[in-house]
Order: structure tokens, then C-alpha cells, then sequence
């Protein structure tokens, strides 16, 4: 009788352990992360601010390390004329540490990036270089069901890996 349970609870024990979830690992993670940015590389949004239209074109490319080249073009047509602005910068997935949804997916990073930006209003032509810590993820989502959802949770889950939050000993 005792072979018997002992049998049932260890088959018992194999099945629960083999339909249970496990989580991805960091580097899964960011492996499918970087294989669906090569896959769907570049991204439009648009959205209207004070009855000023803005459009917004993402191009990325990732390299085997993790780390994301964007060009971001961005042009906006209000009662000046219209402006463009090409923004170009790098930064690493291991540096994203929470996100936020909404036209793109905003990815708070832990460091800020290094933005060079071209700028032409109206015929006048400048650069500028200046300091941002976030980072959008916009990509045409139509190869694929549910790809935004997807990314969203695959951001969220290595935001968690990268930044821990801290727990409350009280």
C-alpha cells in the first residue's frame, strides 16, 4: 500500500511540476525582444497636440549585445509652416527600468541617453545635442496577433529584471 501512495504522490508531484509556468529568463527575454525589433524594425505613430498634428517615424536596429540604435523622425505642420526633427541615439536594454503605454511604448531607462538632433523649421537647419532618459518602442504591429501586447508584458518583464523594486520590511 505504502509503494502504491508513494507512486501516485511522485506521479502527482511530476505532473504539477510539468504544467507549471515558468518565467523567462532575463536573456530569453531579451533575446525575443531583440528578435521581434529586427523583425517589425521601424514603427509610425501619430498623435495631435494643441490642434498641431504630430508624426512620428521609428527605424531601429539592434545589434547581438542588446543595444538599440533608433532613428526618430518627427515632424509636425502647425500655423508657422512645418517643422522636422530627426533625432538619433543608442541605449542598451539593460538600462530600461519601467514603461508606460499609450500611442508607442515609453521606456524609462536608469541612465540618460546622449540625443543628437537635426532640426529644420522652415528652411532653417541646426543640430543639437542634448540629454533625454526615455526611449519609445513603436513598431508596426501588423504581421502579428497581440505583438503589441506581447511587447508590452516582454518590456515590462526585463524592466523587473533590471530594476527590482525594493521590499517593504514593514
Amino acid at each position: 500500500m505504502k509503494k502504491v501512495f508513494f507512486t501516485f504522490l511522485l506521479f502527482t508531484i511530476t505532473v504539477v511540476l510539468s504544467f507549471a509556468q515558468t518565467s523567462p529568463t532575463k536573456q530569453e527575454t531579451m533575446d525575443w525582444i531583440v528578435a521581434k525589433l529586427r523583425e517589425n524594425g521601424y514603427g509610425t505613430t501619430q498623435t495631435t497636440v494643441t490642434g498641431d498634428l504630430y508624426l512620428y517615424r521609428f527605424n531601429y536596429t539592434v545589434d547581438d549585445n542588446g543595444i538599440i540604435n533608433v532613428e526618430e523622425n518627427s515632424s509636425v505642420k502647425d500655423e508657422s509652416g512645418r517643422s522636422y526633427t530627426k533625432d538619433s541615439y543608442s541605449f542598451s536594454l539593460n538600462d530600461i527600468c519601467s514603461i508606460q503605454t499609450g500611442n508607442a511604448i515609453k521606456c524609462l531607462l536608469k541612465t540618460k541617453i546622449d540625443l543628437s538632433t537635426e532640426l529644420n523649421q522652415n528652411g532653417y537647419k541646426s543640430r543639437i545635442n542634448r540629454l533625454r532618459q526615455y526611449s519609445f518602442i513603436c513598431l508596426t504591429w501588423g504581421k502579428e496577433q497581440n505583438l503589441n501586447e506581447r511587447m508590452t508584458k516582454a518590456l515590462q518583464t526585463l524592466a523587473e529584471y533590471n530594476c527590482p523594486k525594493a521590499k517593504n520590511t514593514f
